[in-house]
């Protein structure tokens, strides 16, 4: 299993989340993603055949607080984020070399959060 880290920090420097990213065989890459103290956080994990090409976002311990699903319509390379509600958060698309965010402004901040860690991923996997 091949695991890769990056830290994401603000304007001023300031450490806002940490990503793991562990890839294993021809599976999808699991993000783990603590806050900056290391000690809680989420996982991004391929939802596997419940949601093919779709991503459940969970707790560490397990709770589910979200999803990652492909947009409907779109080709590949294009998600929306849902909370725990099925409210969506945020979107993302990808066109390589570069991928795009939008936040709607009904997100959370955790969702948020992991929405830019799940681009950031894309983005590093296809390097």
């Amino acid at each position: 299993m091949k695991t890769t880290y990056w830290e994401v920090r603000d304007p001023a420097g300031q450490p806002q989340f940490r990503v793991e990213m562990r890839r294993g065989g021809k599976s999808a890459p699991e993000l783990v993603v603590r806050d900056p103290s290391g000690v809680s956080g989420h996982i991004i994990r391929s939802a596997g055949d419940t949601s093919p090409g779709g991503y459940a976002l969970l707790a560490f311990d397990g709770a589910w607080v979200g999803s990652v699903v492909p947009a409907p319509g779109a080709k590949r390379g294009a998600y929306e984020f849902r909370d725990d509600r099925g409210v969506m958060a945020a979107r993302s698309a990808g066109r390589m070399p570069d991928w795009v965010l939008r936040l709607e402004p009904a997100g959370s901040p955790l969702l948020s959060r992991l929405a830019l860690a799940f681009t950031i991923g894309q983005l590093r996997r296809y390097r």
